[in-house]
């Protein structure tokens, strides 16, 4: 009773920590990407996502979804949420399939539910959480199939693995490893059977998969001509492997600016400690004594960890695709992992996995905490608000990326439209057939038409607006070209998304307008060139290794 009770209440924390505020915060692009894509027919939408990275299913889902309940905030992230909501209520189930033991159970739900990784997808309109989902329902059906040949059970693992195929290209990575998952799992067959048995079900992914392989092919051909994630090296492994067991270290480190001062040594310790926790988790796997539990357990080890170390050669012999939200499958099937850690463990000797449980539980849930105090998203609703209050009609609008125009698209569908014309660097995303993201500003032709269009229209302001740009313009060209038609008066920063004003000589524009709605603003009068850059640098650098996320200026600490 007492471990049924353990598991209710750390299932009770983690929904809840799934759906709070769950509507709160504004969209950022990515999101923004997934409701404008959701509102298209669905012959427009195939036809825009083959351009895209991904292949279409997630977004097919979402436009069914959408029709039904609208898409506000809370109803785009809603599938996310209860993608993450049936993973908890499940995990306890597969670990009870897998290693039968009560306290295990708890272990492994307590890990999950507040599994950094898992929340922090959980709040996003994005597939990741729906892949985890999938991944986790694949390794419940691992046994039925591998040790009782079940034939619903393959095809469980079947579709499971193709309906993560048409999520996601990297699903890719999965449906190797839990090919080599089921050769590792204990099973009595003979190795030809046993190959003959863990190939069907990949076969029936690969032939489901025939009819977008084609377009598979060109985007993975557009990818190898530069990318926006970039290179891993081991740190970047390092950090990938604590986010996947739960744990993120920037919240942490929040709070410890904030109780202790300076960060050493204090997240030198927390670094120590992890690092015996997760030696003392490997040693129960690799200790075990019962071949069968040990054997299950490697093959959950290769389908939650080879997908990570696939992905970072990948990344340093060719085009980079290290980026942890891919790995939020990873992130689903560690908590069953480490889990079997302390099952398998000799009783004796049970008390270190344990306490490494508890530690991982403890940093896991003060990474969510810092996450939730400190950390937004890309605030474009205020970016709005901003810029209803600042243009006008002789305004030329300029995005850079042009990831930033369906953020803003959405906002001005819902709270009104906004003034002026508009120029994307090098091109406005609705500018292409279908319309693309992610462009970069490489060299002096990117920013022509940008200075074609000043000399054409004459605008009396010019405000940039930015986002991810020290990806989008790493050279610094869109202001290079605003600095010489304008004097930058204004600048914000809205949680990643920057905004700077620029008035042309001979404008009668108030710099700072006393009548208008909204906060005051402080003069650029009062703050140095440098400064500015520097500030804006700094924002661009810090989002473009997570795009989503940044410091809430009103809680930074000094």
């Amino acid at each position: 009773m007492v471990y049924l009770w353990s598991v209710v209440i750390a299932i009770a924390v983690g929904l809840t920590l799934r759906w709070w505020n769950l509507g709160g915060e504004s969209l950022w692009f990515d999101e923004a990407y997934t409701a404008w894509a959701a509102s298209l027919p669905v012959g427009r939408l195939i036809e825009v996502v083959r351009v895209d990275n991904s292949p279409p299913l997630y977004y097919l889902l979402m436009n069914g979804w959408t029709r039904v309940f609208g898409d506000s905030e809370f109803a785009l992230r809603a599938p996310s949420a209860l993608a993450g909501s049936i993973a908890l209520l499940i995990t306890p189930w597969v670990v009870r399939r897998l290693f039968d033991n009560p306290a295990v159970e708890v272990a492994a739900t307590a890990l999950a539910a507040v599994s950094f990784l898992q929340l922090r997808y959980a709040h996003e309109a994005r597939c990741y959480e729906m892949l985890g989902l999938l991944a986790l329902l694949v390794l419940w059906a691992l046994p039925r199939w591998c040790e009782e040949r079940r034939r619903g059970a393959a095809v469980a693992i079947a579709l499971g693995l193709a309906a993560m195929t048409w999520m996601h290209n990297m699903a890719w990575l999965y449906v190797g490893a839990f090919g080599v998952a089921m050769l590792v799992w204990p099973t009595p067959r003979a190795w030809p059977s046993r190959v003959l048995h863990a190939s069907w079900p990949i076969a029936v992914v690969v032939a489901l998969y025939l009819p977008w392989a084609a377009t598979l092919a060109r985007q993975v051909s557009k990818m190898g001509g530069g990318f926006w994630i970039p290179t891993p090296d081991a740190p970047s492994l390092y950090y990938t492997t604590l986010l996947t067991g739960g744990v993120k270290l920037l919240p942490i480190g929040y709070f410890l600016r904030q109780w202790f001062g300076p960060l050493q040594p204090a997240l030198m310790i927390i670094q120590i400690v992890l690092a015996i926790a997760f030696v003392v988790v490997v040693a129960s796997l690799l200790g075990a004594r019962f071949v069968p539990r040990r054997r299950r357990a490697a093959g959950i080890a290769v389908a939650a960890m080879s997908p990570i170390f696939a992905a970072f050669v990948v990344s340093i012999v060719s085009t980079s695709v290290f980026t942890p939200k891919a790995f939020v499958p990873t992130a689903m099937l560690m908590p069953v992992l480490i889990a079997g850690a302390v099952a398998l463990c000799p009783p004796r000797f049970r008390a270190a996995p344990w306490a490494a449980v508890g530690v991982l539980v403890l940093l896991s849930f003060f990474s969510v905490l810092g996450q939730f105090r400190f950390e937004r998203k890309e605030d474009w609703m205020a970016a709005h608000a901003f810029l209803a209050d600042r243009s006008t009609a002789d305004t030329l609008l300029v995005f850079v990326g042009n990831d930033g125009e369906l953020a803003l698209r959405y906002y001005e569908n819902k709270l009104g439209p906004i003034a002026g014309r508009r120029s994307g660097v090098p091109t406005g995303f609705f500018e292409n057939t279908p319309p693309r993201a992610m462009q970069r500003v490489a060299g002096e032709g990117d920013v022509a038409d940008l200075q074609t269009a000043i000399k054409t229209h004459q605008p009396r302001q010019i405000i940039l607006v930015g986002c991810h740009m020290a990806w989008a313009d790493p050279h610094g060209l869109t202001r290079n070209v605003l600095e010489s038609a304008g004097t930058r008066v204004e600048v914000q920063n809205f949680a990643g998304v920057i905004v700077e004003r620029y008035l042309r000589e001979g404008s009668v524009f108030s710099p700072f307008p006393s009548t208008r709605r909204g906060s005051e603003h402080r003069p650029v009068s009062t703050i140095t060139a440098s400064t500015i850059t520097a500030l804006t640098n700094a924002a661009s650098t810090i989002t473009s290794h997570s795009p989503a996320i940044f410091v809430r200026p009103i809680r930074r600490i000094s």
